[in-house]
């Protein structure tokens, strides 16, 4: 459902913001994938639909990046997590 994807949308964005490593492996991912872009992730603020929209956008627009680090940072990832 629609309350899912954005809860879940909202999980990544707070987990990223809280793993620095982590958010630095995205940023340095990004910059391969976007030739030396980086796109911030939007934390979505509770009153405002349009936060949530271009929250959701934005992981969706990252895409690829995510891909790439999951296939190519993994353990280095899990490291960040604690697990």
């Amino acid at each position: 459902s629609f309350t899912t994807v954005i809860n879940d949308a909202l999980e990544v964005v707070k987990w990223f913001n809280n793993h620095s490593r982590a958010l630095g492996i995205l940023n340095e991912v990004q910059r391969n994938v976007f030739s030396g872009k980086t796109r911030s992730l939007i934390l979505p603020v509770l009153t405002r639909w349009t936060s949530h929209y271009l929250s959701v956008r934005r992981l969706l627009e990252l895409e690829m990046p995510f891909k790439e680090m999951l296939t190519t940072h993994i353990n280095e990832l899990k490291t960040c997590g604690g697990n």
